[in-house]
């Protein structure tokens, strides 16, 4: 049975979970780490905890494959394939496919 203190703690590593996912990324952004910029950037492209923002979205995502994470490469691929959804964005996709 799990304690009290043991409920803030992750099961497997039992490290202290922060209540607040969005802190947490933040502190993790501020150490450069391009996992917390893709969570991020899925917060902000679907709403949870931040308001809905497909240009902070697009930041973020940026910011992360600017940090190496393949997978913001990956999604900025789709975004530039013109996807109608993101048809907004292609001018920046264009940007980015010219710095790399």
């Amino acid at each position: 049975m799990l304690s009290d203190d043991d409920a803030e703690n992750c099961p497997f590593c039992r490290q202290h979970q922060p209540k607040d996912q969005i802190k947490a990324l933040h502190v993790l952004m501020d150490k450069n780490n391009h996992d917390a910029y893709m969570a991020m950037a899925q917060k902000y492209k679907k709403g949870e905890g931040v308001s809905q923002s497909f240009e902070q979205h697009l930041e973020m995502l940026i910011r992360a494959a600017d940090l190496g994470n393949v997978d913001a490469y990956a999604a900025i691929a789709l975004i530039h394939e013109g996807r109608p959804k993101y048809q907004v964005f292609l001018d920046i996709a264009e940007r980015i496919f010219r710095w790399t």
